[in-house]
């Protein structure tokens, strides 16, 4: 276990050097983002400690919601997407049965109250990186929207074998958590790589056109 969160570390460095060396990705929100997940990534490492328990908890967070916020400004609700919304809202309502069914399994793994609100703030906070994903590839064609959902998709694929694995004791889940979180950090970084081209070259993302 300890080799395993060490090499996660480790790639999630490389990740993040890999993209630091192209021109411009300072200024992006994805910097602020892969800041966060080594900062969470280096708790993790001694994850069963309280503090590092919590402070990873805190940096997905924040690193989930870097993310939500990188496209928020290009989001439009549109006639096209009422549908997707639904589905929203159907998953938050998920997410908040699960603190009732899940509680009891949770809180034997952690340590204090805050910690059991962050799991659950962290849980309700992918649920919206899903949404956001699904809202922004539905409103624009293009690859750039579509490296957003798949990451997004593999980030939920993470942490769902990662919530198996270390909470239902599934030890088997950790080989597709980690699978899916490097996933997630190469669609992370084409993303990124994808948007930047995209402004030097002075295109915009097209909005899709729908027969109502």
């Amino acid at each position: 276990m300890d080799t395993s969160r060490v090499i996660r570390l480790l790639s999630t460095f490389i990740f993040f050097a890999y993209f630091m060396n192209h021109q411009g990705f300072w200024k992006t929100s994805l910097f602020l983002a892969f800041v966060f997940f080594l900062f969470r990534d280096v708790f993790i490492i001694q994850y069963e400690a309280s503090l590092n328990k919590t402070a990873s908890f805190i940096f997905t967070i924040l690193s989930y919601g870097v993310l939500c916020l990188a496209i928020a400004p290009s989001l439009k609700l549109k006639k096209s997407t009422p549908a997707l919304i639904g589905i929203g809202l159907v998953l938050v309502l998920l997410n908040i049965f699960n603190v009732y069914y899940l509680s009891d399994i949770v809180m034997a793994q952690l340590n204090n109250e805050l910690q059991y609100n962050l799991f659950f703030i962290q849980g309700g906070m992918l649920l919206v990186l899903g949404i956001i994903g699904f809202l922004f590839n539905d409103l624009y064609e293009g690859n750039t929207s579509l490296y957003y959902l798949l990451m997004a998709f593999s980030f939920v694929l993470s942490d769902c074998f990662g919530l198996a694995a270390y909470y239902y004791g599934a030890e088997a889940a950790f080989f597709p958590e980690r699978i899916f979180y490097l996933l997630a950090l190469v669609l992370m970084v084409r993303f990124g790589l994808n948007t930047v081209e995209d402004k030097a070259l002075g295109k915009a993302m097209k909005e899709k056109e729908y027969l109502l």
